[in-house]
């Protein structure tokens, strides 16, 4: 045998990183190992290397299949699925079934919704990966920081929780945390894959006494961050940022005194990628507002044209997850917009 090919789909490639550890045992040092462009961003013990073009698009596992085929034709190889440790093997993260994506048009733009099961992250959290890029280049370090969130911001506060878990973008955490009315000296854990946005965070708590504006404290987070790029406001997101602009404007003195009142902790997290490093600071004895936003819908903005995916069985996933570690947990965001609300009807998966 010269050659191995770890197949997957774009989501799967922490597991295709289990994979690569797993074959790296047992495969000769003479073979290669092979991955579609989806997956060659994989790290492990072994150099992969990427077979076809990126697509621009989602495929599926039977298309992505297909095409390593068609790719390599008559060559020597054997084929494993990305969370598997042999050829012929299940992945660890779902029973063996046949997926059913689904897609929709909007405009000129596809809108994938990816069955993914439920499996996630129970599979990971039990046998941890080693991959270190994240798993869309959407998110990650370098990216733009988020000064206010794109999420709708007139979301309804949480109850009283014992333990308050939020990203580090915009406003809208800490106005849950805020407005959830927490005890004293209850613990926020803001985590964020991006050392940027927390670090605006932190900028913002340490100076909201002073910046009377938001847009003046932008301009501050820029003079001592000349590096970082922040993020543009779209045109059809200015109502919804000029809400957080009042929004700050009101409450910046209560937001400068939340480091005095509460336990806060900063967390560079890849949730997709190494998960235990946030639930595992869950406690069972404790309720925990959980908010993740749209971390499960991502807008591929680069291709031509421009296409979304999303993946509400990872966020099912990640849930139950957080139910099984905490005595009660809520979410943002809640039952009515897990997944991308766009009209259209939907059509078989292509693949």
């Amino acid at each position: 045998m010269t050659a191995l090919v770890i197949v997957g789909e774009d989501w799967e490639a922490a597991f295709a990183a289990v994979t690569l550890r797993d074959v790296a045992s047992w495969l000769p040092e003479s073979a290669r190992i092979f991955a579609p462009p989806e997956l060659a961003h994989v790290t492990g013990p072994r150099p992969v290397l990427a077979i076809g073009q990126p697509p621009g698009r989602f495929r599926s596992l039977q298309e992505i299949v297909a095409d390593v085929h068609r790719l390599l034709g008559n060559q020597p190889y054997l084929l494993v699925q990305a969370g598997a440790a042999r050829p012929g093997e299940p992945p660890r993260h779902r029973p063996p079934a046949r997926r059913r994506h689904r897609c929709r048009r909007a405009g000129a733009m596809d809108i994938w919704t990816a069955d993914t099961g439920d499996g996630y992250f129970a599979a990971l959290l039990a046998e941890p990966g080693d991959h270190r890029t994240p798993i869309w280049s959407a998110y990650g370090p370098g990216r733009s920081v988020f000064t206010v969130n794109t999420n709708d911001f007139c979301e309804p506060p949480p109850s009283r929780h014992d333990d308050y878990i939020i990203l580090a973008s915009g406003l809208l955490g800490l106005r849950m945390v805020l407005q959830g009315n927490p005890a004293p000296g209850a613990r926020v854990l803001v985590y964020d894959i991006n050392p940027d946005q927390l670090a605006w965070c932190q900028f913002l708590l340490a100076h909201a006494a002073e910046a009377d504006t938001l847009a003046e404290l932008e301009r501050s987070f820029r003079a001592c961050r000349p590096s970082v790029m922040i993020r543009a406001k779209l045109p059809h997101e200015q109502a919804n940022a000029a809400a957080q602009a009042a929004w700050y404007e009101a409450h910046r003195h209560q937001l400068a005194v939340l480091p005095a009142r509460l336990d806060l902790q900063w967390l560079e997290v890849d949730l997709l990628n190494r998960p235990a490093d946030l639930l595992g600071r869950l406690r069972s004895e404790r309720s925990v507002f959980f908010m993740y936003l749209d971390m499960f819908v991502v807008w591929h903005v680069h291709d031509r044209p421009a296409w979304i995916a999303e993946f509400p069985d990872l966020a099912r996933s990640l849930e139950k997850e957080v139910r099984h570690r905490a005595r009660a947990a809520t979410f943002l965001p809640g039952p009515s917009s897990r997944v991308l609300q766009l009209h259209g009807p939907p059509r078989p998966d292509g693949g």
